[in-house]
């Protein structure tokens, strides 16, 4: 594509996307789930924003995960970057966990440069809207490669660009931009194919290694699966496959800095396959939702709160436009090719049936941990650069070709509306009327004698698509005020200000900590270290855990009648807590003190709880999970009492105590001051996990697991530096693979470059 029409095809999707993000574009609002913040959320809800009273503000209920996960990860990790840290380690959630190896940090997404030159909130912005703009643009030029013309690859940009599925998605900011890198990918392979030439080469590769970047595991792989069939596809040979396989594993290796640590934490994660009955009558689509293919919200949608399914709208995100899907209809009226064998192979996947249900009883790589759904970006594109293909069809073919086609999905509809009026049935009307409408519009203009080009007819139909997507995408994506963008709160105020690594527990969800610098021991990401989450819920019924839910494989908290040994251990020294529920009960007089007061919100403080760092004589060797619930749980036990899981090296039981200094704690190190009359174990109540080392003054000790699931040194009696340092060499094994990989493709691509030039000479 010459220069000028590719600036024309960017002019034209730019324009689109103003469309979409009129909002920000015009009135500055940020595509950003304040709305839920500050309305469902503690301590947020309490306080009055914008001339809202206290949890008034409207609200979609959407992108909880943005608000729990993505942004505070995204404050912390930037926040380290621009200090020249590399962001390896969060100790403000889960008592310490790893932050880059659970891949949605997106720590090394290249995309993470703009957070550098704006602020949060601006840069957060432009990668939102990079999402759709950038998978229209990438569309487009695939589609027009694989010799679609100019209407249909604009029918397929924006029907892939804006699907339903990117909608929904939208403000996670990482599946979106796997989204865009998957036509990037599939434009770059066929220039190569094309033509072997170095620029795309790289471009290939390094799109490979961008999606392993983005922040999301499964997602990243879908594409790499659904990418891999492509090439077997197009080239069966396995002499012309060699030198795209070869590029993508170039791509994978040179994100291997990231890999190795996220691989690392899975093998060691409380992450575990999703509940069999759950997977199927939640995550897959039910048959009955086949019509979400023609009617988006026919139960409902969850951000204008009438929902009617207890399963996630996003999950059944298939719809890609309703006049897009006809025509993708009329390219499989003879079904061959990649895209209608792949549309077919997906919809297999995603739908719940006697074949599926048998096939999901099986631990499935990349599934069974995650949602089958999650691949509804590969339906989308499929359908999409179908729709390309049928509306060539279309205006290359007589009218009555596609008349049945047309008919059946009338029928479709007819059917629909006497099972919704004539039998109990949940289906929002409202939107069903919507869906309906649209589809006679449409048939009025399929049917209606044509006076106008076939050409004008397919633009009014792409311009119709962008009305009918924008319509979905309005309705479900919030946008707000800058100043909803995490507002201050003024009891977390007072939190930063009279804490320093003393933790707390209580009055808001969990990862708010790290977005606020606090420390707190729970947390909620899709991995975190399983052995931490065997002894945190603990804390509910004595008994350490030997498996995990579907709540507990993401989350840990402190609940339950045991919680009061954990939290001392964990150092947990102030507890928050709204004031009318703050019963004797639950903050006994004898453990709490109530030290501050402040907008219905009271602060009080553990008495028993033991310092997050402290030197003692008196441990215990436990030799299981039982032996370690009785002692940890015995009412008798001294509180200093660290339970070992092995003999410390070369030291005996002592009545000693002695003296900790904190001389410095960051994310990465943590380094102490010592004193003791005799040797002491120094007991720290952050995770004990791989890659951490400990020295004194300067020579490297062993580090023991201490209460099941932290960390330990024995120190000499006198005055000793202590450094905990964290060290992965999962990271370093990676960070070499990537370095190697980056010369591997370097050298490749000046190959490539020699190879083309002989081939066209």
């Amino acid at each position: 594509m010459r220069n000028k029409g590719l600036l024309f095809v960017i002019g034209f999707f730019l324009f689109i996307a103003a469309i979409f993000f009129y909002k920000t574009i015009f009135t500055g609002l940020i595509p950003f789930p304040g709305d839920l913040l500050v309305s469902e959320y503690q301590p947020w809800r309490t306080y009055p924003y914008i001339g809202y009273n206290p949890g008034s503000y409207p609200t979609k209920v959407q992108y909880f995960d943005t608000i729990r996960q993505m942004y505070p990860w995204k404050t912390f990790s930037i926040g380290l970057i621009k200090q020249g840290q590399i962001p390896l380690w969060n100790p403000y959630n889960f008592s310490g966990a790893p932050l880059l190896a659970n891949m949605q940090s997106a720590v090394f997404y290249p995309f993470n440069l703009f957070y550098l030159i704006f602020s949060q909130p601006v840069a957060w912005t432009i990668l939102v809207l990079l999402q759709p703009l950038l998978a229209s643009i990438y569309t487009f030029l695939f589609a027009r490669k694989i010799h679609i013309g100019k209407s249909g690859a604009a029918m397929a940009a924006v029907s892939y660009g804006y699907a339903l599925f990117m909608t929904v998605f939208l403000e996670y900011n990482t599946i979106g931009h796997i989204m865009f890198l998957l036509p990037l990918a599939l434009y770059a392979f066929e220039k190569l194919v094309e033509k072997p030439k170095a620029f795309f080469g790289i471009l290939f590769s390094l799109s490979i290694t961008a999606a392993m970047l983005a922040g999301h595991l499964q997602i990243a792989g879908f594409m790499l699966v659904f990418v891999g069939s492509y090439m077997i596809f197009r080239l069966p040979s396995i002499k012309k496959l060699l030198v795209p396989m070869v590029l993508v594993f170039i791509g994978i290796g040179i994100a291997g800095l990231q890999l190795f640590p996220t691989l690392e934490l899975i093998s060691l994660s409380a992450r575990s396959p999703q509940e069999y009955t759950f997977l199927i009558e939640k995550l897959l689509l039910q048959p009955s939702q086949l019509i979400l293919f023609f009617s988006p919200d026919f139960f409902g949608n969850p951000a204008t709160h009438n929902y009617l399914l207890s399963d996630s709208y996003p999950g059944n995100a298939v719809y890609v436009g309703l006049i897009s899907f006809v025509f993708a209809l009329f390219a499989l009226k003879r079904p061959r090719g990649f895209f209608a064998a792949a549309a077919f192979v997906l919809l297999f996947l995603f739908v719940r049936t006697p074949l599926t249900e048998i096939l999901y009883k099986f631990e499935i790589p990349l599934i069974s941990t995650g949602s089958p759904t999650n691949g509804i970006f590969l339906l989308s594109f499929s359908l999409a650069i179908l729709a390309g293909f049928g509306i060539e069809k279309w205006l290359n073919k007589k009218k009555r070709s596609f008349t049945g086609i047309v008919l059946a999905i009338g029928v479709i509809f007819a059917t629909t509306w006497v099972l919704v009026l004539f039998t109990p049935m949940f289906a929002s009307t409202k939107n069903f009327i919507y869906s309906t409408m649209l589809f006679a519009g449409f048939a009025v203009l399929f049917f209606a004698p044509l006076r106008f080009k076939k050409e004008w007819i397919a633009f009014i139909f792409i311009a119709v698509t962008v009305v009918d997507l924008f319509y979905f995408f309005q309705k479900f994506n919030p946008f707000v005020p800058k100043a909803l963008v995490f507002p201050e709160a003024g009891i977390l105020t007072y939190m930063q200000n009279h804490t320093t690594i003393e933790r707390f527990s209580g009055g808001t969800d969990a990862n708010f900590a790290t977005q606020y610098s606090i420390f707190a021991p729970e947390g909620y990401d899709p991995l975190y270290p399983r052995r931490y989450g065997e002894f945190i819920w603990a804390a509910k019924d004595g008994k350490i855990q030997t498996s995990f839910t579907n709540r507990t494989r993401s989350d840990a908290y402190t609940e339950g009648d045991f919680r009061f040994p954990i939290l001392n251990t964990l150092g947990v020294r102030y507890m928050l807590e709204r004031a009318e529920y703050a019963t004797e009960k639950k903050f006994p007089v004898d453990q709490f003190t109530l030290i501050h007061e402040e907008a219905g919100w009271s602060v009080f403080e553990n008495k028993k709880a033991l310092p997050r760092v402290f030197l003692t004589g008196d441990y215990k060797v436990f030799k299981s999970k039982e032996e370690f619930e009785n002692l940890f749980f015995d009412p008798t036990q001294r509180p200093e009492t660290i339970l070992l899981e092995e003999e410390p090296a070369g030291f005996t039981r002592t009545a000693t105590k002695g003296e900790v200094v904190v001389i410095s704690y960051a994310p990465n190190t943590v380094v102490l001051k010592t004193n003791a009359k005799e040797n002491a174990l120094l007991f720290l109540s952050d995770v004990y996990y791989p890659g951490w080392k400990a020295t004194v003054d300067g020579t490297e000790t062993r580090i023991y697991r201490a209460n099941y699931a932290f960390r330990a040194v024995v120190v000499p009696a006198n005055e000793h530096v202590v450094t905990f340092v964290y060290e992965p060499k999962s990271f370093s094994m990676g960070a070499k693979t990537t370095i190697i990989s980056l010369v591997a493709l370097m050298g490749f691509a000046v190959w490539l470059q020699r190879k083309g030039k002989k081939k066209h000479a």
